[in-house]
């Protein structure tokens, strides 16, 4: 067992909750362990893994993890950092779980696990130490690239795209992007600012890839690649300016046509616990800026009404047309042409539904998704056997063509394994031109043309503390 260097504790208010005791960043070998903090649960810890580190064996989890596990193996597991680069993760600790899933994810194995007494899991909704020693972002144009960078694998970098960008030709891959891609249009293609309102970002500098996917995504579009020597990607910090850090309490009546015309800024609200739902709801995803904001972040799965919390929304021009659904117990409307939208920007996406909650089905490994046709943006959640087999009816990545295995289009995201199976929640999404396939977690699946329905994995959020 490794020992865990002792650290004094300071408090930091995100958004201007304090709930939770953040202690200052530890340096860790590939051999340090959690589970002499078992039973801090809530309580959070950085860890600084030197670059140049080795796999450690002690692996058991997938996204939970054993407090036993190697914490830097993990991360590298997690996709937060690389053996070469290394780099700073925090983690927070959890009770003890019934079982542990384990996977094949970024070229490590994790095992699967009985219970144990202690896990824990990586926070990637905060602010990272860097910005919390208040690092200030480096100016860019929507031509700057991360090139320059290339080598300092694990360490981060924020820039600052100006408001009124233009998107570039130049971008080449999807979450993970070349180095020679523009940063601010990649940024754009992620979701996380838009051309109009520009903003500030956080990349890590990554290692080269042998491949690049490019996608269609927030209206820009990345082109596929091959090998190339160097990569980076975002980190996902909320993505709120700092002057709009400061929460604003509001009432479950608050909407946001109050801020129409700030188009890309960004605003954060604290809807109070005990709330009532509102039924000025209208659109998923994109909201009408009329629409309540607490209720519309209880329909997007980021809050619930007994406990409330803290969200950050986006000011986005208004659209032809809003649809509506039922979400987490709430539904909006449909609504015609508008003024002012607004989405939220830590996700936007529900939490899928726990292992033994109500309205889980029971599925084989040759479960499809194709009978739920035309059923865009509702959401079905499928319990999956272990012992399983993976089905070589599989075509596209991360979206699926809907006569594909769901079961084992899990797998392939790396969210449940054969054996161990598990419980997945799917979007329905229209039909695409073309689905690309790649080799993940021991399952392939195949290219394919035009298809007339689709699917998405919703994944959990590790939201930021309330």
């Amino acid at each position: 067992m490794t020992s865990l260097r002792s650290a004094s504790v300071v408090i930091v208010c995100i958004l201007g909750v304090c709930p939770l005791a953040l202690h200052a960043q530890q340096a860790a070998d590939w051999g340090t362990q959690a589970d002499s903090l078992r039973g801090n649960n809530g309580q959070q810890f950085s860890f600084r893994c030197p670059g140049g580190g080795q796999i450690s064996s002690r692996l058991w989890g997938t996204d939970v993890y054993t407090d036993d596990s190697s914490i830097c193996t993990a991360a590298v597991h997690a996709g937060l950092i690389s053996t070469a680069g290394g780099g700073t993760v925090r983690i927070e600790i959890r009770p003890g779980a019934g079982s542990y899933l384990g996977s094949t994810r970024n070229g490590v194995t994790s095992n699967e696990y009985g219970a144990w007494h202690g896990s824990f899991v990586f926070i990637t909704g905060v602010q990272t130490p860097t910005q919390e020693a208040g690092a200030s972002a480096t100016a860019a144009t929507w031509a700057t690239q991360a090139d320059s960078l290339r080598g300092k694998n694990g360490q981060h970098f924020s820039f600052r795209c100006p408001a009124g960008g233009q998107v570039s030709s130049r971008l080449w891959g999807t979450d993970v992007y070349t180095d020679d891609s523009s940063i601010c249009t990649a940024a754009v293609h992620a979701g996380l600012i838009s051309t109009a309102g520009g903003g500030t970002i956080t990349v890590e500098i990554q290692p080269g890839q042998s491949s690049y996917r490019g996608s269609s995504r927030n209206g820009v579009t990345s082109n596929n690649y091959g090998r190339w020597d160097g990569s980076f990607a975002f980190l996902l910090i909320d993505a709120v300016p700092p002057e709009d850090m400061a929460a604003t309490s509001v009432d479950w009546g608050a909407q946001a046509n109050g801020m129409r015309g700030k188009d890309g800024q960004r605003f954060s609200f604290r809807c109070p616990g005990g709330g009532a739902l509102s039924s000025r709801l209208w659109g998923t995803d994109v909201y009408t800026d009329d629409s309540s904001i607490c209720t519309a972040a209880v329909h997007a799965g980021l809050i619930t009404v007994a406990r409330g919390g803290t969200v950050a929304i986006e000011i986005r021009p208004g659209q032809g047309s809003y649809r509506g659904t039922s979400r987490n117990g709430v539904n909006s409307s449909d609504y015609g042409a508008w003024r002012g939208s607004f989405v939220f920007v830590s996700s936007g996406l529900g939490e899928p539904l726990e292992d033994g909650a109500a309205n889980v089905q029971t599925a084989s490994w040759a479960t499809q998704a194709d009978s739920l046709r035309g059923k865009n943006g509702q959401r079905f959640s499928y319990r999956c056997p272990g012992g399983g087999q993976l089905s070589s009816r599989l075509w596209g990545t991360d979206t699926y063509t809907d006569d594909s295995s769901v079961c084992t289009a899990a797998a392939h995201a790396g969210l449940i394994t054969a054996s161990g199976g598990g419980t997945v929640t799917i979007e329905i999404r229209a039909g695409a031109s073309s689905y690309l396939g790649s080799v993940r977690n021991g399952a392939t699946s195949n290219d394919y043309g035009s298809w007339g329905g689709s699917f998405v994995f919703i994944r959990p959020l590790q939201r930021r503390p309330r």
